[in-house]
């Protein structure tokens, strides 16, 4: 089987060819600065959760200063 194009067929093709072309190098250029942006934010977010893991660990150590000073009083309602 033959298939013959025509020039019409062909210009496009080619058109195509280089859309898809232009959209793989955009994706890679995108590709590269999602990457950049990461890794730039990277340091901020572990400070975050840091920061985050601190003040809850904090918070666990007031709750349990507290409980222990109400197990110690013997509390009746608990």
């Amino acid at each position: 089987m033959v298939v013959v194009l025509s020039s019409r067929t062909a210009n496009s093709s080619l058109a195509l060819s280089l859309i898809l072309k232009s959209m793989r190098i955009l994706a890679a250029v995108g590709l590269g600065l999602t990457i950049i942006v990461l890794k730039s934010l990277t340091p901020t977010i572990w400070v975050g959760f840091e920061r985050t893991l601190l003040q809850f660990f904090e918070l666990l150590q007031v709750v349990m200063t507290h409980l222990e000073t109400v197990v110690g009083r013997g509390s009746p309602g608990f």
